[in-house]
């Protein structure tokens, strides 16, 4: 008889009350989590799953047939979202009156794309802040999009002519329009496809599935933007070491421009070459830490 109560509010985990007309009682359904009650498997299947274990080797190791292992999957999902939730919300508190300082980066994740019967990778860009005391990584996005299509975004630029103005001006500036994209992917994969291949087009691409991908300077002010939300303003110093070949140190700059201004924020532009051996990277960091003695010694 749903007439015969009310909704009052919530319990302290979010979990709708309900009191009931006549006594006046108040109950909540809750969440099917608070029912679960064995936590041995629960934890070695984390573990295995975090271990990149495939699942059927996760089900000969645990010994638990797939329908459990896919709820205790979707248990786990919901675990590490709330878990993530509410550190997120506490970061401020970690920042606010002390010096931190976080390295931000970005890294190429190759990703199956399926074109007619074959697989091939496209690259997807993964930027990744994490703070340099603790270690935790404050944020983790990469530049897909998978609530838009890129073919309706495509359809509707041609109908607004935006692929006429510059792209800062556009209606749809955020994402690839899907001929741009597909025409960026081939070229990294034209030596792969066969002559018959390379004019195929229309549903016989997947990139990388529905979605799209974001334009990689609107990734990389999205990415910063939400780590600033996140971090607040209420900290004492800090230092943002960021890639100087991805052009984040600008970004960084325009978007903490006013703490950066009162010298409550500074951008280290970190550059360094790649390949070198292990002798000398050993002998040039013992070289640069012989001047940095002789700064510290100077200031």
């Amino acid at each position: 008889m749903p007439s015969a109560y009310r909704v009052h509010g919530k319990t302290p985990k979010g979990d709708p009350r309900f009191q009931c007309k006549s006594c006046k009682k108040t109950f909540s359904i809750g969440s099917p989590k608070r029912r679960h009650r064995e936590t041995k498997e629960t934890g070695e299947i984390l573990r295995l799953l975090v271990n990149n274990v495939p699942l059927r080797r996760i089900m000969e190791i645990s010994g638990v047939p797939a329908d459990r292992l896919y709820r205790r999957i979707d248990f786990l999902y919901h675990q590490c979202r709330d878990f993530s939730a509410r550190k997120d919300r506490n970061l401020r508190k970690g920042f606010a009156g002390r010096n931190r300082v976080v390295a931000f980066d970005v890294q190429t994740i190759l990703a199956n794309w399926r074109h007619a019967h074959r697989v091939l990778n496209v690259p997807v860009h993964h930027a990744v802040t994490v703070d340099k005391q603790t270690g935790y990584v404050i944020a983790a996005t990469t530049d897909f999009d998978p609530g838009t299509d890129a073919v309706d975004i495509e359809r509707e630029m041609y109908q607004v002519d935006d692929f006429d103005l510059p792209r800062a001006w556009r209606l749809h500036g955020r994402v690839w329009a899907y001929g741009e994209y597909r025409d960026s992917v081939l070229r990294g994969v034209n030596n792969l496809l066969t002559e018959g291949e390379k004019a195929l087009s229309g549903n016989t691409f997947d990139l990388p599935g529905e979605g799209s991908r974001v334009r990689g300077d609107i990734f990389q002010a999205a990415h910063i933007m939400m780590v600033k939300k996140l971090i607040g303003s209420d900290y004492r110093q800090l230092l943002l070491c960021v890639d100087g070949d991805s052009g984040l140190a600008h970004i960084a700059n325009m978007l903490f421009a006013n703490d950066v201004m009162a010298g409550k924020a500074h951008v280290a532009d970190v550059r360094f070459t790649k390949g070198l051996g292990n002798r000398r990277r050993v002998t040039l960091t013992n070289e640069g830490e012989a001047v940095r003695q002789l700064d510290v010694s100077a200031h």
